[in-house]
Order: structure tokens, then sequence, then C-alpha cells
């Protein structure tokens, strides 16, 4: 199992224990290389295959989603650095973030 999944399975069973009905909102998001369009599309499938996966783990549930995707729009680390590459804020931009209330 990818670290990736791993992750994904973790959340499952704590959103089961904290979250026993409710919705869980999942956004998605992308670094900025490549057209807006293209990484908006992105961000959401990104965020839909979570989705897709704790719907996949979770089974029958009284919880919902929300999902979203945000492109590039909400860095969490610079894309560039000095007018060069930042690959590893590049890498921290691609991410999806779930919060759920209890």
């Amino acid at each position: 199992m990818s670290r990736s999944a791993e992750r994904v399975a973790a959340l499952a069973v704590a959103l089961v224990l904290v979250v026993p009905a409710g919705e869980a909102v999942i956004h998605g998001h992308t670094d900025s290389v490549g057209d807006a369009q293209s990484n908006l599309t992105l961000s959401r499938r990104r965020a839909e295959a979570v989705r897709a996966e704790l719907v996949r783990l979770l089974g029958a549930t009284s919880v919902s989603f929300e999902v979203r995707g945000f492109g590039e729009a909400r860095p969490v680390a610079p894309n560039r650095v000095d007018g060069r590459d930042n690959p590893e804020g590049r890498a921290r931009n691609r991410r999806v973030e779930i919060r759920f209330d209890r």
C-alpha cells in the first residue's frame, strides 16, 4: 500500500470515529505549472479521487462529501523563489485538504 493510500485509510477510520454523520469537505490544489483551467480540472479530479477512495473504504455511511478544486489559487508555499523554479514549494502545493467538524 502506498503512503498516500495508507493516509487515506487512516483518515477513513478517523472520519467514522469523529463524524458518524455529517459532512466532510475535500479541497484539491495544484502547483502553478500548466494553464489555470487545466490546474482547476486537475485539482477537482485529485479531490474526487480521495472522495471515491473514502467512499470505497467507508461503504454505506451517513457522511456526505463536498468536493471542490481550487487549482493553483491557494498555494501554501512559493512555486518560484527569486524568479527560479521551487520544486519543494510546488510539491507542497500539490495536495488535498480534508476538513470535518465534530
